[in-house]
């Protein structure tokens, strides 16, 4: 279902990248995750994250590119860093499309996998997640298509406002760009797409 987003953001919680400075990654230190040309990038399977200070209610965007099709890339919302417990774990797979909640003990309890026909042969996807942690509703697009909508039966117990990256992927680049993550109203809106001018 297509997407609005003209009247979805709100003020911008971060936007980037600008460099690593801010960004943690599985081993500080390490360049498992570089930055070039506005780029994170990873040949590895280790995660980056940041504390974006997520809000409630969150639109998440991003663009992900990796012309080597990875069996996996996982983003966690609401994570602390490192990610641990209490957090979402969206998953994007080359068929379909999944959301764990992983729980207080650090188990995941999958909410639902969604089947979608968007093919990942074109080198670059932009990514945009709806977050709406008080009525527990999660949206996921892919060029301003919705491939997946869950809903969370339970609330979330955590407090954290991190994101995460994680790629199973080590033979090309995985890059992510042109982020941007900011407070959203909480409102759907599925009518025709019209980019915002």
């Amino acid at each position: 279902m297509p997407l609005r987003t003209g009247q979805i953001a709100g003020t911008t919680l971060y936007q980037g990248p600008n460099g690593l400075t801010g960004w943690t990654t599985y081993e500080p230190g390490s360049k498992s995750w570089q930055y070039a040309n506005g780029a994170l990038s990873t040949k590895s399977s280790r995660w980056i994250g940041r504390n974006v200070r997520l809000s409630a209610q969150s639109c998440v965007e991003f663009s992900f590119s990796n012309p080597g099709l990875p069996d996996a890339f996982f983003v966690g919302l609401y994570s602390s860093i490192p990610p641990t417990k209490d957090y979402y774990s969206f998953g994007l797979f080359r068929n379909a499309v999944l959301l764990d909640r992983v729980d207080s003990e650090g188990h995941g309890k999958l909410l639902g996998e969604i089947p979608h026909r968007y093919s990942y042969t074109h080198p670059d996807v932009r990514v945009r997640i709806l977050a709406d942690k008080i009525g527990q509703n999660f949206w996921l697009y892919f060029d301003g298509m919705e491939v997946g909508h869950w809903h969370d039966p339970e609330p979330c117990g955590g407090i954290d406002t991190g994101i995460t990256f994680q790629t199973f992927e080590r033979k090309t680049d995985t890059r992510i760009s042109g982020i941007r993550i900011s407070s959203w109203n909480g409102e759907h809106y599925p009518a025709k797409f019209e980019e915002p001018r």
